[in-house]
């Protein structure tokens, strides 16, 4: 579309001189006139401005991105976690000493589960003393109620 009073508006801009020298000098390198010159770099510039806006996005979308990776990995670890708590109980126990006793029989497994109720009693115990759900006096637990 040709150029005309009705299609252009004037832009006035009042560079240093060393600037319009700088500037008459590529233009003429570039075989532009110098409003044309003035019209491309400004385009140049704006869309500079764009790719600076996109790439601050997409650095903003990387930082999220891992965040939510390390949530991830945190909700991960604390699934294994619980799974392992999972195995610790009776029936992760009997999986567990069937797995190494291939063909064991029922007085041993129930033999095997009555050897580690202590332990395992003596381990929620002391959680439970830790998390102030329950005190220890004298050998003798009670309830925390300020806990």
């Amino acid at each position: 579309m040709p150029q005309t009073k009705e299609t252009t508006q004037t832009a006035t801009t009042y560079p240093t001189v060393e600037q319009y020298e700088r500037w008459k000098a590529r233009a003429d390198e570039l075989d532009m006139s110098m409003s044309e010159f003035i019209q491309s770099m400004t385009e140049a510039g704006m869309k500079e401005f764009d790719r600076d806006i996109a790439n601050e996005e997409q650095q903003r979308v990387r930082r999220k991105k891992k965040e939510y990776y390390e949530e991830l990995q945190e909700a991960r670890d604390k699934i294994e976690k619980l799974e392992q708590e999972l195995n610790r109980t009776e029936r992760g126990d009997i999986v567990d000493y069937i797995q190494k006793n291939p063909g064991v029989g029922f007085n041993h497994i129930v033999q095997h589960i009555g050897n580690e109720v202590p332990n395992r009693v003596q381990r929620h115990l002391q959680e439970m003393e830790g998390n102030g759900v329950i005190k220890k006096e004298d050998d003798q637990y009670y309830f925390d109620d300020e806990g």
